[in-house]
């Protein structure tokens, strides 16, 4: 007699069997999920950097095409209902979103907002804009009046270039600024790069690929904190023939 399969049996493999597709239908819906949250955030942070960056073209825009006495007048020209509180004007409604600008002097210290001599103290300008619950900052360097700058570019472990306003150069460390570290074209670590001296705060970095080698390297100037008045990049930027720049300010 033949031997028939027990019906329990089938209703295990069944379960088994619909236990399966349904860990695959929640995986699947779990991923697509998560995919469409990344989409979103992605967007947020992009639209967020949009209304930050559009924060520091209207703020440029009014620094160097304006004549306001102090940024509480700047603020009253920004309209909007634009207003200026501890050295911050903030303003609704840009390109979607909130913005608020920051002003500061060489010190890093934030311009008073009734502060008359605003133009020959400020010399960097922070926005920070906000959107959807998201939000991005946006830095830039300002040429304020009044300030004394000077300019240096080192090649590799050359000795360093200085350049001053009134065109003159000069080779070597001079009293405003100084080469720091050692390049090193296999060691990761042997940062590299230039130091403002003295009273003198550093205002730009810059680099740049002027050697044999293309530039195919991550070409980025590293943040020192133990430093703040530094430029430092690594031996990807040494191995590249790159050129580091820094601007000096008081």
């Amino acid at each position: 007699m033949p031997l028939l399969p027990k019906k329990g049996s089938v209703l295990v493999f069944s379960l088994i069997i619909l236990s399966i597709i349904l860990s695959a239908a929640i995986t699947v819906a779990s991923v697509s999920i998560t995919n469409q949250r990344s989409a979103s955030s992605t967007g947020k942070s992009v639209q967020s950097f949009q209304v930050a960056d559009s924060g520091i073209e209207l703020a440029l825009q009014k620094i160097y095409k304006g004549n306001y006495t102090d940024l509480n007048a700047m603020a009253t020209a920004m309209g909007g209902g634009a207003s200026c509180a501890g050295g911050t004007i903030s303003k609704n409604n840009v390109v979607g979103g909130n913005i608020k600008v920051s002003f500061y002097d060489n010190d890093g210290t934030l311009v008073t907002c009734a502060a008359t001599d605003w133009r020959d103290t400020v010399v960097r300008i922070k926005s920070e804009g906000s959107a959807f619950g998201t939000t991005r900052v946006v830095e830039t360097a300002v040429a304020a009046s009044g300030l004394s700058c000077v300019q240096a570019t080192r090649y590799k472990n050359d000795p360093i270039r200085v350049y001053y306003e009134d065109g003159t150069t000069a080779v070597g460390n001079t009293a405003e600024i100084a080469s720091i570290g050692i390049g090193n074209a296999s060691d990761a670590s042997a940062h590299w790069g230039l130091n403002c001296l003295t009273a003198y705060k550093k205002t730009g970095c810059y680099l740049s690929n002027v050697g044999s080698v293309p530039g195919t390297k991550d070409w980025d100037v590293r943040f020192d904190p133990a430093n703040l008045q530094a430029c430092v990049t690594n031996n990807e930027e040494y191995d590249g023939d790159s050129t580091i720049s820094i601007v000096c300010c008081k």
